[in-house]
C-alpha cells in the first residue's frame, strides 16, 4: 500500500501541468502565421505595384517603386560671366557609329572582353567672333565706301546630343563585369570624330562664306554704294 501511495506521488510530480508547454507553442505557431500572413502581403503588394507601374496602374500606391526627387535647395553660383559677340552663321548636324571595345585573344575576349557599338549624334557650329573686331579692320572712305575684314571663322560648339546618342549594341565576356569607362571614352571618340567630319566637309569655309554674306548684306542696308567684306577662313583642327 506504501509502495503505490509513493508511485502515484512520482507519477502525479513528475507529469507536466496542463498547458505548460502547449501554451507557448500555440503561440509561437499563431506569431510565425502572423509573421508569413505579413510578408505574403508584403510582397504581393510590391509585385501587384511593380506590375502596375508598367501599365501605368497604381493599385496599391503604398508598395509602388519611388519616383526619384531632385531638390535644387542651394543657390547656383555664377563663376563667370562673359560678353559674346558671335556671329554663328554655320550648323552641321552628324551622326556617327563608334566601336570601342576591350580585349585581346580569343580567350581573353570569351572571358574578360567588353565591347560596344556606340551611334552617336553630334553638333557643330561655327562662324565669326565679331569681338575680334579691331579700328583697323574697317576703313571708309569719302567717296561712300567700306571695307570690313572679318576674323578668321572658327569652332564654337561641337558636342553630343546626349538624348539622341546611345549605346546600339554590347557583348561582354563571361567573367567581365563591363568596363565603366569604356562607354565615356567612346563619346569622347566619336564627338572628335563628329568634328574631324566636320572639318572634313568644310565647315569653316561655309561660315566665313555665310557671314561675308550676310555681313555685306547688313552694310548695304546701311546705304553704304560700295560694300567689301574680307572673310578669312579659319583653320579647323580636333586638338584640344
Amino acid at each position: 500500500m506504501a509502495d503505490t501511495t509513493r508511485r502515484q506521488i512520482q507519477t502525479a510530480t513528475a507529469r507536466p501541468a496542463r498547458g505548460g508547454i502547449v501554451a507557448p507553442s500555440c503561440l509561437a505557431l499563431v506569431l510565425a502565421g502572423l509573421l508569413a500572413v505579413v510578408l505574403f502581403v508584403m510582397l504581393a503588394g510590391i509585385a501587384i505595384g511593380r506590375i502596375g507601374s508598367w501599365f501605368d496602374v497604381n493599385p496599391f500606391g503604398v508598395f509602388a517603386e519611388p519616383d526619384t526627387q531632385i531638390n535644387n535647395r542651394q543657390p547656383a553660383i555664377v563663376l563667370q560671366m562673359q560678353s559674346l559677340a558671335r556671329l554663328e552663321t554655320m550648323n552641321y548636324t552628324i551622326e556617327q557609329v563608334i566601336e570601342a571595345e576591350k580585349g585581346g585573344n580569343a580567350f581573353q575576349d570569351l572571358l574578360f572582353g567588353d565591347r560596344i557599338l556606340l551611334i552617336a549624334h553630334g553638333t557643330v557650329i561655327a562662324g565669326v567672333d565679331l569681338s575680334q573686331l579691331t579700328d583697323t579692320d574697317v576703313a571708309v572712305t569719302a567717296e561712300n565706301a567700306i571695307t570690313v575684314t572679318l576674323p578668321a571663322s572658327e569652332i564654337f560648339v561641337a558636342t553630343l546630343d546626349n538624348e539622341a546618342t546611345r549605346v546600339y549594341d554590347r557583348e561582354q565576356g563571361l567573367l567581365s563585369r563591363g568596363d565603366a569607362q569604356i562607354e565615356t571614352e567612346a563619346r569622347q571618340a566619336a564627338e572628335a570624330s563628329i568634328l574631324q567630319a566636320a572639318c572634313d566637309q568644310g565647315i569653316l569655309d561655309h561660315a566665313a562664306t555665310e557671314a561675308k554674306t550676310q555681313i555685306a548684306t547688313l552694310l548695304q542696308v546701311l546705304e553704304f554704294e560700295t560694300v567689301t567684306v574680307v572673310a578669312p577662313v579659319g583653320v579647323c583642327t580636333t586638338d584640344g
